[in-house]
């Protein structure tokens, strides 16, 4: 129990450097060590994927060192801030998970009509990626784990799953700021935003529609299972720590 306390203490020494250190003058190198020290650390947990771009990432950043020293900066900056934008919005997503009214909030939007929930969770994700990307994913996926917690697994927990992940894939459609069409006005001067998200948008509601197609079938459930209920206040927090999230 005490090494599993150290451990955890170093981890968390960690990974407060790599979140400070970007936002530190001369910062971004003892946070670059300390995010490659937390990956190391982490290595025993990681699937296969991971590892095999963890081994791209510091090969790369060998062969910058060695033929291209001056573009290393910068490089390591941009990674630095990426690294501390994640980190900020895990530790949020967990504040947010602790939470008392989360029980009551998940509890809302877990029962009722199959066909509302799905929509207003598909929807909703796809709405907060926006500014948030793969924040939403660890907002939502916090109500999710604390109605499986309660409820176990269930044809509705699998059709949430289905609902947040395909409003997650459906925002780099339309989204002004995915990468996917920033990219595509920047290679494509002659084309507008209008004119893309004239396109592209359609589509990804076409893809959000589909998904009714292809959900398990449930039944209705009329009232939840815990004590406590959705009020103003509990949505206010919840809302109002997105906002925090979205500004970090």
């Amino acid at each position: 129990m005490m090494v599993f306390s150290q451990a955890y203490r170093v981890i968390s020494i960690l990974v407060y450097t790599v979140l400070v250190g970007a936002f530190i003058p001369r910062g971004d190198e003892v946070g670059a060590l300390a995010l490659i020290l937390l990956l190391l650390l982490s290595w025993g947990a990681m699937k296969a994927i991971p590892k095999v771009v963890l081994i791209i990432a510091l090969l790369t950043a060998a062969l910058g060192a060695i033929y291209l020293p001056e573009v290393l900066d910068s490089a390591v900056h941009n990674v630095m801030r990426i690294a501390s934008l994640i980190i900020a919005v895990m530790l949020l997503s967990s504040v947010l998970g602790a939470g008392s009214q989360i029980s009551a909030i998940s509890s809302s939007l877990f029962y009722g009509a199959p066909k509302k929930r799905y929509l207003g969770l598909v929807l909703g994700t796809s709405v907060l990626s926006i500014p948030l990307n793969f924040g939403s994913i660890a907002i939502l996926g916090s109500l999710l784990s604390d109605q499986k917690r309660r409820q176990g697994d269930s044809a509705s927990i699998r059709n949430a799953s289905r609902a947040i992940l395909r409003g997650f894939a459906a925002t780099p459609l339309y989204s002004p700021l995915a990468i996917s069409i920033a990219l595509t006005l920047t290679l494509l001067p002659s084309v507008s935003t209008g004119q893309l998200l004239s396109i592209t948008a359609p589509l990804s509601l076409l893809f959000i529609l589909a998904g009714f197609r292809f959900r398990e079938s449930e039944v209705t459930q009329a009232a939840p299972v815990v004590v406590g209920e959705a009020d103003v206040g509990s949505w206010l927090k919840f809302a109002t720590t997105v906002i925090l999230i979205c500004m970090g």
